[in-house]
């Protein structure tokens, strides 16, 4: 798991996860906070991410949301 606000493909969790899983094929991975990210190049780093078990990302609710 790894938040999306920081770059995606130099997060620890994921060289962890590349060391024990190299060809991604047992990896699921989940980014958090992706409502603070631009989508444009969110968007391209998930792309080349998605393999393996796929993507969940998971965003805060707004407070709108909330109430």
């Amino acid at each position: 798991m790894t938040a999306a606000s920081g770059d995606l493909n130099t997060g620890e969790a994921f060289a962890i996860a590349r060391a024990a899983d190299p060809e991604g094929v047992r990896t699921l991975t989940i980014a958090t906070k992706i409502d603070t990210r631009e989508k444009t190049n969110f968007v391209e780093q998930f792309k080349f991410m998605n393999n393996g078990l796929g993507v969940v990302c998971v965003r805060c609710r707004t407070k709108h949301e909330i109430e």
